[in-house]
Order: structure tokens, then sequence, then C-alpha cells
């Protein structure tokens, strides 16, 4: 059967073949996103892109966008099944993961955080908002005991610039690990410290 995807490229596949492109990353020459958000399996609304998400393989040239045009009848979308494996395009960001919900408000960068895959940049300012039917944000989702580079990356990324963020950022991660939290706290307020004496010193 010859199918004419959205790139108007003729390519010699069926449906069935392509959801197994998807689940092996064997694509043929030509395939984007788009075309496999065309292909779905059944009457709930999942696409060989929902697949390719689930396995890890997404096509070359796959965007964020791409991910979160194409729904489930739930509202469930090819972002929130790549926040499952942490497997992104070069272009996520929290704040798109964040404005990817189901139909009860649970968000991909829910499901990221539950899964402690966190797409780079993401701060602990992103984790708080975006709370979902049930109140719940994606912080509330993050294991209790958190791997340490993932951890190290929100402390990075957090570069508080007063006291009060010092203490917001180091209440919200003192459970995940309170000896790395407590070195972090101690090493931001020197710094903090260090810079308002910079800044006395220069003002007298």
């Amino acid at each position: 059967m010859n199918l004419k995807y959205m790139n108007n490229t003729p390519i010699s596949a069926s449906p069935p073949d392509l959801f197994e492109c998807a689940r092996t990353g064997e694509y043929p020459p030509g395939i984007t996103a788009s075309d496999l958000a065309m292909i779905k399996s059944g009457g709930d609304g999942w696409t060989a892109l929902h697949a390719a998400a689930k396995s890890g393989h997404l096509p070359p040239g796959t965007k964020t966008t791409d991910l979160m045009g194409v729904r489930t009848k739930s509202e469930w979308t090819p972002l929130q099944e790549a926040a499952i494996r942490g497997v992104y395009p070069d272009d996520i960001t929290a704040i798109a993961m964040a404005a990817t919900s189901n139909s009860w408000g649970w968000t991909a960068l829910h499901t990221a955080a539950g899964a402690n895959h966190l797409p780079p940049g993401t701060t602990l300012y992103d984790l708080v908002d975006h709370a979902d039917a049930g109140n719940d944000t994606p912080y509330d989702c993050l294991p209790d005991e958190m791997d340490r580079s993932q951890l190290k990356g929100l402390l990075d990324e957090a570069r508080a610039t007063t006291l009060d963020e010092v203490k917001f950022h180091g209440d919200l991660l003192f459970r995940k690990s309170p000896a790395f939290v407590t070195l972090w706290m101690a090493g931001e307020i020197k710094r903090i410290n260090n810079l308002a004496w910079k800044r006395f010193c220069q003002a007298n």
C-alpha cells in the first residue's frame, strides 16, 4: 500500500509497519513525527508517535511541539510518554511540559518528576506550580530519595540571590537529601553573605 504522508514523500508502508518502526526505531527515509501522528491504532486516539515516544525512538527532527499536538481520548500526549523514559527532543523545556496536561490536569512535568526524568533547566519554581485536579504539583511527584545528580541540577538551577530564596529551596529539598542540602545551604549562605559584604564595602 502506497501512503502519501504530510511531507508529501511517497513511502511504501502500512500503518502496522509504522508502529513496528516506532517500536524498533528503524524508520524508512523521510519519516517524520507528523507522519507518525497520522497513524492511529484503535479508537482511543493512540498513534504511532505515542508508540515512538513510549519506546524511546523518536524519529529524526522531532520537536517538542510535535509531541504536544496529538492526544488520546484521555488527552494523553506523546510528550507524556516521552517523560516516562526521559527521551526528549533537543528543544524540550519544563515550561512546555507543564503546558501539556491530560483530562484531569496531570502534566508531562508531573510524569517527568515521578519518573525522575526532569528536563534540563528545570527549576523548583517550575515544580511547585501547575497543580492537577487533585492539587498535586510536579514537586509532590518527586521521589522521596532523588538521584544525586538530579538533586544537584535543581539546586544549581536555583542559584539563589537572597537568603530567603536559599531557605525556600532548602526547605523544599531537605527531606530528599538532608546532608547534601545542608551543605548546599551552607555554601549558598556564605556566598550571599560575602556578596553583601563586598557591596557594603564598595558603598562605604
